[in-house]
């Protein structure tokens, strides 16, 4: 027998517990404790005895154990090197690992690993920062545009020139009849 359970209408996760209705917006919505609790905040309505109470079913993290947000680097600016899957595999093959220990290293499936080794799936950039940091391999590049091209290839300094030209704006005076 499948035993059958709600999902939170505002964050898709399973709802263990109390499930609550509320109404975003006008649409009646069923909700788990967290995003209950997040939109009484946001409401300023959040009684402090319900969050008590939730918090010592584990329904809620308390402050401390939440950690400072760290500054994420811009994902559009990498891209994947085109020999993935050889780089990942050589690499694999030397630190003697299997491909479910990796799996398991970059919190992966084995099957999904096995894709990429092969070919057939390009890494998310994410899996391949953390395929980068098990391994200790490059895996992301830089991504380049084409008139950061051209301008690297005109200037091979890699100083930028800057002209007056470039930023000045001149107008010509109408001439009096």
């Amino acid at each position: 027998m499948v035993k059958s359970f709600q999902t939170c209408e505002l964050c898709g996760r399973p709802i263990y517990g109390k499930a609550y209705k509320v109404v975003v917006e006008g649409v009646e919505l069923t909700v788990c404790a967290s995003c209950y609790l997040k939109l009484l905040k946001d409401k300023g309505l959040a009684k402090k005895s319900e969050k008590d109470s939730l918090s010592k079913r584990g329904l809620v993290r308390s402050k401390k154990s939440v950690g400072r947000p760290r500054p994420r680097r811009r994902a559009e600016n990498y891209d994947v090197v085109e020999d993935y899957a050889k780089i990942i595999r050589e690499a694999r093959e030397r630190l003697g690992l299997t491909r479910a220990e990796l799996a398991r290293k970059v919190q992966e499936r084995e099957v999904t690993l096995g894709k990429i080794e092969t070919g057939r799936l390009m890494p998310t950039i994410d899996l391949a920062r953390r395929l980068e940091r098990v391994l200790k391999v490059r895996l992301l590049e830089p991504v380049v545009d084409d008139e950061e091209e051209q301008e690297i290839a005109s200037n091979p300094s890699g100083k930028s020139v800057l002209t007056l030209g470039d930023v000045a704006v001149l107008k010509k005076k109408d001439e009096e009849e």
